[in-house]
């Protein structure tokens, strides 16, 4: 119902009533008093303001709260809605909103306003973050701890909070409360504080050059049999297995942030005496060396050692010798040639396959002859812990390169049953990876491994920085060495399901794992490829679609596939647990809507399935009601390039329908993009971008081509786009990542081509001075650019000479971390950093983004640096050219998530002229613009003829 304006608002116009309301809203004297407003009425209100004058949205009617009113079952009196149901508004936009509308009723909230710091942010200085929490003074403790959790994304079990008053440590609040804030004794403006409970997220401090150390002891230490053993009450006799024991009950202490293994260190260096120092080594060769080392004091490194037949076979009377050989480790061969990628398994059937061994290596006792055999290896025992090394570095007599293939290996179930002759448990899942990025000798180790306690939880361990991963990043180029343990109860019945309903009579003999394998192979024969069903995403109905046979179908991923997938797939008995429920009838109801002459379906509500199995899943489900979608193919191609890309649309689908999925594949805008009937590669109509006619009334069919046509200012770099993705696929997909990340990736796969990235490359010298004697270890250590470091402290600005200054200065490294030559004494040594050998092209990275365990900040300190001459001769000793002019910036604007990139640079062939690049938008910029907040990267190069005498 709508009101006629009365008198008095006759005269008020709804843009009037917008500009009062906005005025009223910006000059609160009450900014912690507040009113809820149901955001159903508030919409209409803002339809109404917001109206061209002339016609649109009624004036709405009376306020009408009733729809965010209910009754709160913890507290048995009335409270107002979920948050997303209601808007809140000063009292004096309340007060005039009553005045003109009437209505109500009125629901205040006065406001409890404190500040969150967090206990794991605590390093110890004075400028920790501190975060708002705004609640309703009638809020529970219960609901203050949801949205702490939610804010800081820790999980209800892991979160303490207490009173922090004063900066004062007091009581901890119960999470499970209902009292209030205000009944609890919150006042507004305190401090609460958060402590966590959560072992074995602590990270390992770089000693120098020891990340590969750090890698290997993170997958150690979430290696499930290996944690038991250590953190229990045991005497372990070794140095090394006693060092080891502390170093991992550090690791899994609550509130560590990070440990300093120098002690460790120490044990490793006297037990391998090879990884003394501070050079670089392999993961691998740790892990092996470490093993070793811990299997003479204790047997619980059996858990690593399984066992392969190794037979040699005679080419003439076929007799076969068998060994037995031990394992710690399967080192998989990697493809030397170029390739994309390949799977675990496949490289596992290489390293298993007969070969050829050298002339007369065999005396065969039943030929009694010298013969050339094959060799066979077969895997005989599995261990509980099965480490896979991915060979990526290949080593000739003069160089090592690296493979980056991509080796697809499976993360929830890797299946060896067919490997293994003796019948034994053969399903593992993945737990932890030893990852190494980038090149020969400027390489660097990380690692992914499983929180023990939650099969759920992935944490990256980057040396002393620890943050949470998804699962889908597991799985990349990077990964070295891949550890998997052995599934719990893997040698299962598949005969019973305990705990699941009865199945119906008709469904009796069909078993969840059956209706799998039945869709599986009804989504790779569809008879009728352009034929499909819709079907609700509440329905829960589909298998898993990761796997390949489900992707080449064109089934649409659904978001609640999992409950099916559990039904189907889970292995039964679950552990214990109760089995999945099988799913109930098929509900489109949802997904249909009419407009005017047809079924429309939103595309973002529903999932497609083929002919076939829809008629299936009718069968086996019943419900519906059938929701037909019948599909026209159509190739674009693009004015500017010769790629073609396929184009998929229900022939319902509307030429503005066509526009607006061409545009966004494309990325151009609607008003600049123009498509036209290419039917037979000629040119034919140009397609009309506001028509609603359907492609089939519009005369398109099946596989024709269609001509996007469009100016040649800009390019799109979608096959460039695909190619990095191939060589770095950390970049695969559409999130924002970060450019700096992306210019090495780009450099490392350049280099393996040419050596032209060899102008990035510069020196530097590392010096650990002994504090005692002043002995003094120099190694040099490339780099492609240098990453400044920024103030963390709130500061206007700083020069770019001093962030330099700060990068090189002398700092103190954790506690004997050197063995001095001198003193034949373990010292805490200063390190130091000069500048050995400047590039022609030399690239600054100001470190913008500050990342703590659990967020990331973005540091915008003002950085002024020069355009036209960077002189560098003062850190340089040995004389060389040293000045450097401008050419290139890379600038981050916004802030962390929200964020843009952009582009400053000069002109090759004209020094003067500088331009802005912007996305697919390019415009001059004048030079004085060029040193801003939000440069990022500096690109310098050397200026010719800059070896002067400088005096």
């Amino acid at each position: 119902m709508t009101i006629p304006p009365t008198n008095e608002n006759a005269s008020r116009l709804p843009h009037e009533e917008q500009r009062i309301v906005s005025e009223l809203s910006t000059n609160s004297n009450e900014p912690d008093s507040f009113f809820a407003v149901s955001k159903m009425w508030y919409a209409s209100w803002r339809r109404y303001v917001n109206t061209p004058l002339g016609g649109g949205a009624p004036r709405p009617g009376p306020i009408d709260n009733s729809d965010i009113i209910e009754t709160d079952p913890y507290l048995g009196r009335p409270s107002l809605a979920k948050e997303k149901a209601y808007v809140l508004v000063t009292q004096l936009v309340w007060n005039t909103l009553l005045e003109w509308y009437s209505g109500g009723p009125p629901i205040p909230r006065t406001f409890i306003y404190l500040y969150l710091s967090d206990s794991r942010d605590d390093d110890g200085d004075d400028h920790n973050e501190v975060s708002d929490i705004r609640l309703p003074k009638e809020a529970s403790i219960r609901e203050l701890y949801d949205m702490v959790c939610a804010k800081t994304v820790v999980s209800l079990e892991k979160a303490h909070i207490r009173d922090y008053y004063d900066m004062r440590k007091g009581q901890f609040l119960d999470p499970l409360s209902n009292k209030s804030l205000e009944e609890s004794g919150l006042v507004t403006n305190q401090d609460i504080l958060l402590e966590v409970d959560e072992r074995g997220l602590a990270g390992l401090v770089n000693l120098g050059n020891t990340c590969y150390m750090n890698s290997a002891i993170q997958c150690l230490a979430h290696t499930p049999p290996i944690h038991e053993y250590f953190l229990r009450d045991h005497t372990h006799q070794g140095e090394l297995s006693k060092a080891f024991g502390k170093l991992l009950t550090e690791l899994w202490s609550s509130g560590t942030n990070y440990v300093v293994p120098s002690v460790f260190k120490t044990k490793v260096d006297k037990a391998a005496p090879q990884f003394t120092g501070h050079y670089q080594h392999d993961s691998h060769e740790l892990l092996l060396a470490l093993l070793t080392g811990l299997h003479q004091d204790s047997d619980i490194v059996n858990v690593f050692q399984g066992q392969c037949k190794s037979s040699l076979v005679c080419p003439v009377c076929g007799e076969t010798a068998n060994t037995y050989e031990p394992f710690t480790s399967l080192s998989l061969p990697l493809p030397s040639t170029p390739t994309w990628s390949i799977s675990l398994l496949s490289c596992l059937d290489e390293y298993l396959a007969e070969e050829p061994l050298g002339p007369d290596n065999m005396l065969c006792p039943q030929c009694k002859e010298q013969r050339q055999a094959n060799k066979k290896l077969d895997l005989w025992k599995l261990p509980e812990i099965l480490v896979f090394q991915l060979k990526r570095f290949k080593t000739s007599k003069y160089f090592v390169k690296k493979i980056d293939t991509f080796v697809d290996f499976p993360v929830d179930e890797l299946d060896l049953s067919k490997y293994v002759e003796k019948g034994e448990s053969c399903l593992y899942e993945l737990y932890a990876v030893s990852n190494h990025d980038g090149g020969i000798g400027l390489g660097h180790y990380t690692a992914y491994a499983k929180m023990i306690d939650d099969d759920n939880e992935w944490y990256c361990y980057d040396d002393s920085l620890v943050s949470p991963v998804h699962e889908s990043e597991i799985v990349s180029s990077a990964a070295y060495l891949l550890f998997y343990r052995k599934r719990d109860g893997s040698d299962m019945d598949l005969m019973t399901i305990p705990n699941a309903p009865a199945p119906t009579a008709e469904n009796a003999s069909r078993l969840p794992a059956e209706e799998a394998r039945i869709l599986s192979e009804l989504a790779t024969n569809p008879n009728e490829t352009d034929s499909y069903f819709a079907v609700s995403k509440r329905s829960s109905l589909l298998p898993n679609l990761d796997s390949a046979s489900w992707r080449d179908s064109n089934v649409c991923v659904c978001r609640w596939y999992k409950s099916w997938q559990k039904y189907v797939d889970e292995p039964l008995g679950g552990g214990g647990a109760a089995a999945a429920p099988r799913p109930g009838p098929i509900d489109n109801s949802d997904i249909i809507e009419t407009d005017g002459r047809s079924l429309a379906v939103k595309e973002k509500n529903y999932l497609l399935v083929n002919q076939q199995i829809w008629k299936t899943l009718v069968e086996w489900y019943n419900g519906g009601p059938p929701v037909p979608r019948t599909f026209i193919i159509l190739l674009l191609s693009h004015a500017r390039d010769d790629d073609v890309t396929f184009i998929r649309l229900p022939k319902q689908a509307s030429i503005r329908e066509l526009y607006q999925k061409v545009c966004a594949r494309t990325g151009v805008s609607q008003e600049k993009a123009r498509i036209r009937d290419y039917y037979n590669m000629s040119k034919g109509q140009l397609l009309d971008p506001l028509s609603n006619k359907s492609l089939e009334e519009s005369g398109l069919l099946m596989n024709r081509n269609e001509l996007w046509s469009s100016g040649t200012n800009a390019v799109a770099p979608r096959v460039f786009k695909t190619k990095v993705d191939k060589a770095a696929p950390e970049f695969i997909g559409h999130y924002q990542h970060d450019s700096h990340e992306l210019l090495l990736a780009l450099l490392t796969g350049l280099h393996q081509e040419s050596d032209i990235v060899n102008v990035f490359q510069g020196q530097c010298k590392s010096s650990l001075v002994c504090p005692v004697c002043g002995e003094t270890a120099n190694t040099y250590e490339p780099f492609t650019s240098l990453s400044l470091p920024l103030p963390s402290t709130p500061t206007w600005s700083i020069s770019l000479l001093s962030c330099l200054d700060e990068y090189l200065a002398q700092e103190p490294l954790g506690p004997d971390n050197m063995l001095c030559p001198q003193c034949k004494e373990q010292r805490q040594a200063n390190k130091k950093l000069d500048l050995w050998k400047l590039p022609e092209i030399l690239v600054f990275q100001l470190k913008r983004f500050k990342t703590s365990k659990y967020f990331v900040k973005k540091i915008d300190t003002f950085v002024d640096f020069p355009v036209d001459e960077l002189d560098l001769s003062k850190y340089v000793e040995k004389g060389e050219s040293c000045l450097y002019e401008l050419y290139a910036v890379s600038n981050h604007d916004g802030g962390i998530g929200l964020g843009h990139y952009t582009a400053y640079a000069k002109m090759i062939d004209d020094d003067n002229e500088w331009y802005c690049y912007d996305d697919s938008l390019v415009s001059p910029v004048h030079e004085s613009e060029i040193v801003s907040s939000a440069a990022y990267l500096l690109f310098y190069r050397k200026r010719v003829g800059s070896d002067m005498d400088l005096s």
